[in-house]
């Protein structure tokens, strides 16, 4: 899902008198380059060696927020890698919205990755063994800054249907022609599996779409013509389809149609690609597929406002001065006393970690109460307490809520209070 990707070895870290210097040579500074190896770049005998500590190192000082960024982190002692270790390690960073990969395998010593931050400021990443808690250690900060450069729009940004015309507009101040790739996704997350992933080439004026597996490209399709493509999620016709470039906008107009496999609630996103600057995957629109019952009867019926009325209400999150009010609705065709928890999630992605994830339980007979409501906390692995004001807040959000019932359906209305670091677009 991410663009433009370096090619990246621990090679390109691992030279000189760097952090991650050598193997475990009695004296590695002095010891001769070992120009016949790939898994060390001095000679010298190899001593025991335990790690006293995990060294990890990334590409740039600073960085954009949203962009890949090159990491390593290895196993040391002194500054000498252990090439021996093979321990596992899991990242951690200061950035509560970082996109950290999954716990990593030594291999002689070192684990090359890749983390997506995305706060602006100071950030550092940090690996721990998955054994021994004690063997750790964190990057130095890396300043994430903002890329200003690129803006994103989608139209229609809400709505239902099996066929739409949308326009996804990318703007650059560099001017149009300096975008290369712009991408569309369509999907019930940031996946680009089993997905209506796009992606147009500016420079060569052809649309793609990635395959089911997210594996491989179609052809190439020439807009304003003739012919389609299309995988078993999506298809794009050519005819009312085209792009068009106009000072620092470029529009992108797509004739899709979508199968009935893919029915569901789906979430818009896109990112732009230009000559220096990388947007990352933003969400700007949501879309409804229209087709089958779910399995289970109860469903979420309504959201208010919309989120066109959102964003006029200002519910882009960091220029809300103050409490909106939000009302939520749930059926189910067995009577609402049929219904248990009731969750919402308010983040990027399908996450409960670093969000504003409330859940509420219809079981009071008698009215309901502030302790029908329930937060879940930063880390997404417990509640926070519950206090008598009913008013529950982590870092994410506050909020107070109330709920009402009437045959099937209970209303949850929600007064929401969002913390500056929680700035953004957001998915509910």
């Amino acid at each position: 899902m991410w663009q433009d990707y370096t090619t990246f070895s621990p090679s390109q870290v691992i030279v000189g008198r760097s952090t991650f210097q050598g193997n475990s040579a009695a004296d590695a500074g002095a010891a001769a380059p070992c120009y016949s190896r790939d898994d060390a770049d001095v000679c010298g005998p190899l001593i025991p060696a335990t790690p006293t500590h995990l060294a990890v190192g990334c590409n740039a000082a600073s960085f954009y927020a949203g962009v890949p960024l090159a990491c390593i982190a290895g196993a040391a002692a002194g500054n000498l890698t252990v090439f021996a270790y093979t321990g596992k390690v899991h990242f951690t960073s200061s950035d509560p919205s970082a996109l950290l990969p999954p716990d990593c395998t030594l291999v002689q010593g070192v684990c090359p990755f890749y983390v997506g931050l995305e706060t602006p400021g100071a950030q550092t990443i940090t690996a721990t063994d998955t054994v021994n808690a004690s063997l750790t250690g964190t990057s130095s900060p890396i300043n994430v800054v903002y890329l200003p450069s690129t803006s994103l729009a989608a139209s229609p940004d809400s709505g239902a249907g099996t066929a739409q015309v949308f326009s996804f507009t990318f703007s650059d101040p560099d001017g149009y022609q300096d975008l290369d790739v712009v991408n569309v996704l369509i999907a019930s997350a940031l996946d680009g599996r089993n997905a209506c992933y796009l992606a147009y080439s500016r420079s060569m004026n052809v649309l793609y779409l990635v395959n089911d597996a997210s594996t491989a490209l179609s052809n190439g399709l020439a807009l304003s013509g003739s012919g389609s493509i299309g995988n078993s999620q999506c298809t794009v016709a050519s005819a009312g389809s085209q792009a068009a470039g106009v000072s620092d906008t470029l529009t992108l107009t797509l004739s899709l149609t979508f199968s009935p496999k893919f029915a569901g609630n789906q979430i818009v996103y896109m990112a732009a690609r230009g000559a220096q600057y990388n947007s990352g995957w933003q969400p700007e629109g949501v879309w409804i597929v229209p087709g089958a019952s779910p399995a289970s009867p109860a469903a979420v019926t309504g959201l208010l406002p919309a989120r066109a009325q959102l964003l006029a209400n200002e519910w882009d999150v960091g220029y809300v001065p103050e409490g909106i009010t939000a009302t939520f609705m749930f059926t189910d065709p067995y009577s609402w006393q049929d219904l248990g928890v009731l969750n919402i999630l308010i983040n990027n992605f399908l996450d409960g970690r670093q969000a504003c994830y409330i859940a509420f339980v219809p079981t009071d007979a008698h009215g309901f109460s502030p302790n029908n409501f329930f937060l879940v906390n930063d880390a997404g692995n417990a509640l926070v307490p519950s206090v008598s004001s009913g008013f529950l807040s982590n870092s994410q959000c506050s909020f107070t809520g109330s709920a009402t019932t009437i045959g099937d359906i209970v209303t949850v209305t929600l007064n929401i209070y969002f913390s500056p670091s929680f700035q953004g677009n957001r998915v509910v």
